[in-house]
C-alpha cells in the first residue's frame, strides 16, 4: 500500500474516533449518566434527610416538610434545599442560626463537616417568615 493510502485511512480514523467519542460524551451527558440535574425525586426521603443533615449549620427538626431540591453540576456544583417548618419549630431553628453580613434573614451556612471535612466553597442560608420556609444553597465556586 503506498503512503499516500494510509494517510487516508489514518485520517478516516482519526475522524470516525472523534465522532464516537463526541456521541458517546453527548449520550451520557443527555441521559443524564453524569448526575448533572437532580430534584426531590431524585432522592429517598432518607437521602434527603441526610442532604439537609449535611448541609444545615444546625440539626433540622423531623418536622421539616415540603423539601424541595435542585442540584445542578458535575465539577462545580450548586444545590439549593428548601423546606418549611412549624411555628415553634420554625423559631427554634431560626434562632440558632448564625446571622451573615448580608441582608436581613440571611445566614451563614455550613462549609466544613463535623469532621472538618469540605461540605462546600459557598453557603447561605436565607428565611421567608411569612411562609416559615428555609432555603439553603451550597456551591463550589
Amino acid at each position: 500500500m503506498s503512503r499516500r493510502k494510509w494517510w487516508g485511512w489514518g485520517a478516516v480514523l482519526a475522524v470516525l474516533t472523534c465522532l464516537g467519542c463526541s456521541g458517546l460524551l453527548w449520550s451520557m451527558a443527555s441521559t443524564g449518566f453524569l448526575g448533572t440535574d437532580k430534584a426531590e425525586s431524585d432522592f429517598s426521603p432518607e437521602a434527603q434527610r441526610r442532604l439537609l443533615d449535611t448541609f444545615s449549620p444546625v440539626p433540622v427538626p423531623a418536622s421539616a416538610t415540603d423539601v424541595r431540591i435542585r442540584y445542578q453540576g458535575f465539577q462545580d456544583w450548586h444545590l439549593d434545599l428548601s423546606f418549611t417548618l412549624p411555628p415553634e419549630d420554625f423559631d427554634a431553628y431560626v434562632a440558632q442560626l448564625t446571622p451573615s453580613q448580608g441582608p436581613p434573614d440571611t445566614y451563614e451556612g455550613r462549609t466544613r463537616l463535623a469532621d472538618g471535612g469540605f461540605a462546600a466553597d459557598a453557603s447561605s442560608i436565607t428565611v421567608d417568615r411569612a411562609s416559615r420556609r428555609v432555603t439553603l444553597t451550597a456551591s463550589t465556586r
